[in-house]
């Protein structure tokens, strides 16, 4: 990356404003996430200006070196406040639709590909990469969960993650980003890696609950049915995560879920944040090397799991990256 000097180019309904014009913003933050967070961003501009923005005005937010920028969020105007000497735009990502949508739906025989996707289209939210995901012979969806948060569930059912991109597309998928290679005193100007304690040893999921056969004769947690929907991952003669999920109803689906929960707990063991120069080709689900602080093993892959773009006449251009081992 040449680093010459940090732009902007801020592109809406009716306006496009450019580094070194009038009017411009002063300060610029866009926020990124995995799912279920929704991505945002905030523009902030000098005060006394006639400027104004319709609420869903469309934003579309480059950041970059020397005029060469990149895309880094796309969305719309949901708010703005102004004081004496400020006028301050918020927005969100297209995933804002989803947050807001609830349904009460009944789908069978679907993947949870096919399930993203319809709420997708309800929502009115463009899709990128849908993966096919766990299958299901039958899957409800009620109005107690928005529709992102549907999403995440099947995500969480499949093993993959939800994101969007620049162009504010959603992906619903395994990870596989972009690796960056970060090496300190170059691009990387600071690190805090955390390391915490195993709590499970494995996990077990049910399809249902054990003691749904017995009728009668149930007790809680027992069941004469060898049979039952299960899946383990992990060690299982120690402390165990139990899950039950009637919307699992093969071993196979099961078996899923146990081992993306498993690698989940394993891969969160080892978490942190990065801090760097400004990196508009960062995303969610990219993965980076570190290279250059001994206390950190350079092979180990770590997945960005969520970033915050900074851009100030005072700081300059800035991206903080929260991670977790890939």
């Amino acid at each position: 990356m040449d680093l010459h000097y940090p732009t902007f180019r801020v592109a809406t309904g009716g306006q496009t404003f450019e580094s070194g014009l009038s009017q411009g913003p002063v300060k610029i933050l866009v926020e990124r996430d995995l799912a279920p967070g929704a991505d945002r961003f905030r523009l902030e501009f000098p005060g006394g200006t006639d400027l104004s923005f319709e609420m869903d005005e469309p934003v579309t937010i480059g950041l970059g070196y020397a005029g060469q920028d990149s895309d880094v969020i796309t969305g719309h105007v949901s708010g703005n406040a102004v004081t004496l000497s400020r006028l301050m735009v918020t927005g969100f990502t297209p995933l804002a639709k989803l947050a807001a949508l609830r349904v009460a739906q009944v789908y069978e025989g679907q993947k949870a590909g096919d399930i993203v996707s319809d709420l997708c289209g309800t929502a009115g939210v463009d899709t990128g990469t849908v993966g096919q995901g766990t299958a299901f012979p039958a899957y409800y969806l009620d109005r107690d969960k928005n529709g992102l948060e549907h999403i995440h569930e099947l995500a969480r059912k499949s093993g993959f993650i939800v994101f969007t991109d620049p162009e504010g597309k959603l992906h619903f998928g395994e990870p596989a980003g972009t690796e960056h290679v970060l090496t300190y005193g170059e691009n990387l100007i600071g690190c805090v890696q955390v390391n915490t304690q195993k709590l499970y040893s494995g996990v077990r999921v049910f399809g249902e609950s054990p003691a749904s056969t017995e009728g009668d004769q149930a007790a809680s947690w027992l069941t004469r049915d060898e049979n039952v929907v299960k899946g383990e991952a992990g060690e299982m003669s120690g402390n165990l995560l139990w899950i039950t999920d009637e919307s699992l109803r093969t071993q196979e689906a099961a078996a899923k879920r146990a081992e993306a929960e498993y690698a989940r707990i394993e891969k969160g063991i080892l978490h942190g944040r990065l801090t760097l120069l400004g990196n508009p080709e960062l995303s969610p689900g990219d993965t980076v090397r570190i290279e250059g602080i001994s206390k950190i093993e350079p092979a180990k892959s770590l997945m960005i799991t969520g970033l915050v773009h900074r851009l100030s006449p005072s700081d300059g251009f800035v991206t903080t990256a929260d991670f977790r081992e890939a």
